[in-house]
């Protein structure tokens, strides 16, 4: 079947309007559900660049300026010749293209439908907008690909097209796991708060001392602040979020998660609620509650895998690593700091109306595209604002 040209300069250019517009944007972005974390600025947890919607290329690359090392001088010191020079590590993100359309039936399914479908479709494309790109976001800052926005918590099925191609808008930076890793952290903790920190999710077997909970929040904070490894080699620090001068830390977690954390005899005598109330930033709202620093907040756009003896999609968070304990439910927390990932633009969103059938012009579509890529902050090797965090979740 030949297909339908929808282009300038083809003989349907007048059928399909070209409608790019800031407020269709603005309400595509207001859908995403983690529109507070998002911003062109530095204090952000996602930091945005639209530097290069202009320039041609598939790949954009950051500079990051490592800290210096030396100690300089002291009195009447030699200056000359004990300059430093600059390190810079680099970062690529590949950009890729991402669309959807709305297409109605005909002129009938229009005539007998309850209400107007035109806008209802408009706002429906905004609202997949927004839910695919704090679904990339999730996903970059998970160490997964690509994931179905719908079925991804439980299921976590690559994200596809119609011909079953992979869809690469989130550049994975692949987890390596390992009970000393910097910035993954695996077990969890029992009622007593003693900490079990395993390799990775088959050893998150027990639903005694795997719990999620406030000894794991001050362990994963710890990690977060740690200059030297346990090879003694230097770490940059996680960064806080500076909120009126203080600085802050987010914990994403799960339903599941929060579950055993309300159980936590220090959290129910905190009374956490009460911490954030009077805080109107974007930080604080919605959050659980606060612990040692670090803002607590329950999302249901994690990862959640079970161990069902096979190593598929349902039971691992990546099918090239190991599977889950069988019978086991482990969730996967994000413990964030600033720049924990990045979005890089290579065309904004647009959004075009027209009719799929010309000249006959019965049935009405609606499209939107855009060309971007998502990737986890990744400093000299080492994950730059995120640290993974998988518990029990049962």
């Amino acid at each position: 079947m030949a297909g339908t040209t929808f282009q300038r300069g083809s003989t349907h250019t007048n059928l399909v309007p070209q409608k790019w517009s800031k407020k269709d944007y603005k309400f595509a972005f207001e859908a995403n559900p983690l529109i507070g974390y998002i911003g062109t600025g530095d204090d952000k947890i996602v930091q945005v660049d639209k530097n290069f919607i202009k320039e041609q290329g598939d790949k954009i690359t950051f500079a990051l300026r490592a800290l210096l090392t030396g100690d300089g001088q002291t009195d009447d010191g030699t200056y000359t010749g004990n300059s430093e020079g600059m390190t810079f590590y680099d970062m690529s993100v590949e950009l890729h293209e991402r669309g959807h359309s709305v297409q109605l039936s005909g002129n009938m399914t229009e005539q007998a439908a309850y209400d107007k479908l035109r806008p209802k479709g408009m706002s429906a494309l905004r609202e997949w907008d927004g839910m695919t790109t704090a679904s990339d976001i999730i996903a970059a800052l998970s160490a997964l690909k690509t994931m179905n926005h719908i079925h991804g918590r439980v299921l976590g099925s690559v994200a596809t097209n119609a011909a079953s191609a992979q869809i690469g808008t989130v550049n994975q930076v692949a987890l390596t796991p390992s009970a000393t890793h910097v910035r993954y952290f695996a077990g969890g903790q029992d009622v007593n708060g003693n900490i079990e920190r395993v390799a990775n999710v088959a050893a998150i077997d027990s639903a005694v001392s795997n719990l999620f909970g406030t000894d794991v929040i001050e362990y994963v904070h710890r990690m977060a602040t740690i200059t030297v490894d346990s090879s003694g080699n230097a770490v940059c620090p996680l960064r806080p979020i500076r909120i009126d001068g203080e600085g802050w830390y987010l914990f994403l977690i799960d339903r599941l998660q929060k579950k055993a954390l309300q159980h936590d005899t220090k959290w129910k005598a905190a009374q956490q609620y009460a911490n954030v109330r009077g805080r109107k930033n974007w930080l604080f709202n919605g959050a659980d509650g606060i612990w040692d620093g670090v803002v607590i907040k329950t999302t249901d756009m994690l990862h959640r895998r079970r161990g069902v003896n096979a190593n598929t999609w349902p039971e691992s968070f990546d099918t090239t690593a190991t599977p889950c304990a069988s019978s086991r439910t482990v969730a996967r927390a994000l413990f964030l700091g600033a720049q924990a990932a990045c979005i890089a633009y290579g065309k904004m969103p647009v959004w075009k109306t027209g009719y799929e059938d010309p000249p006959h012009n019965t049935k009405y579509t609606v499209h939107t595209d855009k060309i971007y890529g998502v990737k986890k902050s990744i400093f000299n090797s080492v994950e730059f604002g995120c640290i993974i965090v998988d518990t029990l979740a049962e």
